[in-house]
């Protein structure tokens, strides 16, 4: 078969306005999983409404990326799936 590219990108899906603090929520989300620096990651992460997120989820795909593994860098990861469905949706189109 054929190899294929997949690529694992940690995500953030907020609302209009919650950017910052988003981002600061991702960043510690990453820093506690890896215990990393956030600035080491920060190229696979992805923080913004479902808009941005399906634009950044694009350009990867137009890079090369195949496949994505999301993963929620959020605490309420339950709603960040919810917000996935969404991203994936803008993406489908």
């Amino acid at each position: 078969p054929r190899c294929r590219l997949l690529l694992v990108v940690f995500v953030h899906v907020c609302g209009p306005g919650e950017h910052d603090a988003a981002l600061a929520e991702a960043a510690a989300f990453v820093r506690g999983q890896y215990g990393l620096p956030f600035e080491q990651l920060r190229k696979w992460v992805l923080v913004g409404t479902e808009d941005e997120v399906a634009e950044g989820l694009a350009e990867l795909r137009d890079a090369g990326a195949e496949c994505f593994v999301l993963t929620p860098a959020a605490a309420d990861q339950l709603e960040q799936y919810r917000r996935f469905a969404a991203v994936r949706e803008l993406l489908d189109r």
